[in-house]
């Protein structure tokens, strides 16, 4: 009888928990957990995050930041900020990768993901919480990174006609549902390269 009610608490504490972090609209995953917040903030440049402070949903609260903060903070993978979700991307030149990394939106998802970052470089969740760092609020905008996520896990600049004609647009005549349906010219600017990517997602598997 102990073992069946013990057997109880423990799942409903699981469901409470569960429960408890859908509600939330803010988390981080990393390479070994996903930790779900009441408030968050961070701030990154072209080698990652400098700094990280955070409150979880159960009231612990996290900050690393100071002097060798860089090598404390955890390798977060994906940020999830009130529906939106930002991953760590490589920075690239010419295609190749140089060791550093941004966070950039991810504006579609799918077999072929889209990331458009227009550079916001720290993030401050509205309300009470104040950051320790000498940092706030949000950093002015760079030169916007228009990258993509092929099926093959490489990442490769959209805005980009020599890419186009050699490695999106052969790949994306392979699908006859996309092709019957793509009207006009394969076009690198943003919008219409959008609508075509996210045609592609909704009628080829």
């Amino acid at each position: 009888m102990k073992k069946i009610f013990f057997t109880i608490v423990i799942s409903f504490l699981s469901i409470a928990a569960i429960a408890q972090s859908t509600k939330s609209k803010l988390y981080f995953v990393t390479e070994k957990d996903t930790v779900f917040c009441e408030k968050m903030y961070y701030t990154k440049n072209a080698k990652g995050l400098c700094t990280l402070q955070y409150k979880e949903i159960n009231g612990d609260s996290v900050s690393i930041v100071g002097r060798g903060s860089r090598k404390r903070v955890p390798k977060v993978l994906t940020f999830y900020i009130d529906g939106s979700v930002y991953d760590r991307v490589p920075f690239m030149i010419h295609g190749r990768k140089n060791g550093f990394v941004r966070y950039d939106f991810r504006e579609i998802d799918g077999k072929i993901i889209v990331y458009l970052d227009e550079g916001t470089t720290v993030f401050l969740t509205p309300g009470t919480y104040t950051p320790t760092t000498k940092y706030s609020g949000v950093a002015t905008s760079y030169k916007t990174r228009f990258y993509v996520k092929w099926p093959d896990g490489k990442f490769y600049k959209a805005n980009s006609r020599k890419n186009m004609n050699k490695i999106f647009k052969p790949y994306l005549m392979k699908c006859k549902s996309f092709t019957a349906q793509c009207k006009g010219k394969y076009k690198i600017k943003i919008a219409p390269f959008m609508d075509m990517i996210r045609l592609y997602n909704s009628v080829c598997e």
